[in-house]
């Protein structure tokens, strides 16, 4: 199923709108967390927004399609990156249980996930791209095998610049 663009929830959710980046200057990009998360995109106009995933997985990590992360991994000091297009989307993918996994009463079990991406287009990308959360060791639980993407707010991200070297 595509991924379908939809409104942020406003105070439903403890998060930031997406799309109040647009406008503003990515200068890096740097990972932080042992699983990937959470990444943080250094701005010349507000420093650091941290990206990080609810609900936070034993396993997920924090995915990036690979033409954004390199639009992002592109940007310096010296030529930052404008945020052109910035979105919430949410994605539902029907997931079954591979044949390989050891707990019987799974295998062959489906179920329907639904999770919130960040989505994001750079100056020089000529489509939008999409951040999420995923299970890499492709565990078939309850804990689902996708996350949700979103944008924290307040201090946090100033800590984590601090302890990327971000500054």
């Amino acid at each position: 199923m595509p991924t379908k663009i939809i409104p942020f929830p406003g105070d439903k959710i403890d998060a930031r709108n997406p799309s109040t980046l647009v406008g503003l200057h990515i200068k890096a990009g740097s990972i932080v967390g042992d699983y990937w998360y959470p990444y943080i995109i250094q701005t010349v106009e507000e420093g650091a927004i941290n990206i990080e995933l609810r609900p936070p997985g034993n396993f997920h990590s924090l995915h990036i399609k690979a033409d954004l992360k390199e639009a992002i991994d592109a940007a310096t000091d010296e030529k930052p990156v404008e945020i052109l297009e910035a979105v919430l989307g949410r994605k539902i993918k029907n997931v079954r249980c591979p044949d390989w996994v050891e707990d019987e009463e799974m295998r062959g079990r489906a179920k329907i996930e639904e999770f919130d991406v960040i989505s994001l287009r750079l100056a020089g990308m000529w489509r939008i791209r999409w951040i999420w959360g995923e299970d890499d060791e492709q565990e078939f639980d309850d804990a689902g095998l996708y996350a949700s993407a979103y944008i924290s707010l307040g201090r946090q991200s100033e800590i984590w610049s601090e302890s990327s070297g971000l500054e």
